[in-house]
């Protein structure tokens, strides 16, 4: 059951539309958001003055500690209950991220991502595509410039996975909880044929989110195959909950 969101935020246009849908979906549930940010160069910004880094595009700490505070008075201004954390990136960002969610226990994480990936972000694989692949939670990847959508209308991707079957269970919740319509989906046309299969049916739908199952793959395939998942990542036409298997 989803009861307490963390949402992961940066200073792109991706993370203004993240913030945007989480206040949305906490709204409709009802339920908590911790707001975090990952502050990637602690040692540079400890050197250098605040100009300096100002024209180097650097972050800096209270930079990054400002981000957070905006992103909490928004969604507070909501009447969401938010608060919020700077933490640091020791370990990368998409490791970072995803160790908060297990620290602050949270069912779900909102991330944003880019809407087309350079080659490569879909080779090597940006911080939104690391999160999806890390986490063993549910993630909510949001794509710059997404329309507001009715997260009441619903497409749920199916595949007989066991990603999927979990997927089934989320959906079967989130419908309940916001009263809202689902369309469920079963391509068989291939990995991409799917992917775009989806997003044409999201499109036609007007869907508010799209809901598909992560498969289990080693880190070798997930990198050089993609997946559906993975492909939708930089083609969802509105939010992409993405589901992992089961562990």
């Amino acid at each position: 059951m989803i009861e307490r969101l963390l949402l992961a935020v940066d200073r792109s246009g991706h993370a203004e539309e993240a913030a945007r849908v989480t206040a949305d979906l906490a709204e409709a549930l009802e339920v908590g958001v911790r707001v975090v940010h990952v502050h990637e160069t602690p040692i540079t910004a400890s050197v250098y003055g605040a100009e300096d880094l100002e024209r180097a595009s650097i972050e800096s700490v209270e930079a990054a500690g400002a981000l957070v505070d905006r992103t909490v008075g928004q969604l507070r201004a909501r009447g969401v209950d938010a608060a919020g954390c700077v933490r640091v990136a020791s370990a990368g960002t998409a490791a970072q991220i995803v160790a908060t969610v297990t620290e602050d226990a949270a069912d779900l994480l909102v991330v944003g991502a880019l809407g087309v990936s350079r080659w490569r972000d879909l080779l090597v694989g940006g911080v939104a595509h690391s999160v999806v692949q890390l986490a063993r939670c549910r993630v909510l990847v949001v794509p710059r410039r997404t329309a507001p959508g009715d997260l009441r209308r619903l497409v749920l991707g199916v595949d007989g996975s066991a990603g999927a079957a979990r997927a089934v269970e989320l959906t079967s919740e989130l419908a309940v909880r916001l009263h809202g319509t689902v369309l469920v989906v079963h391509a068989v046309d291939g990995e991409a044929g799917v992917a775009g299969a989806l997003r044409s049916e999201a499109l036609e739908f007007a869907a508010g989110l799209l809901v598909v199952g992560r498969r289990g793959r080693s880190s070798l395939q997930r990198l050089l195959l993609g997946g559906v998942s993975e492909r939708l990542l930089h083609t969802a036409p509105c939010p992409l909950l993405v589901v992992p298997p089961p562990r």
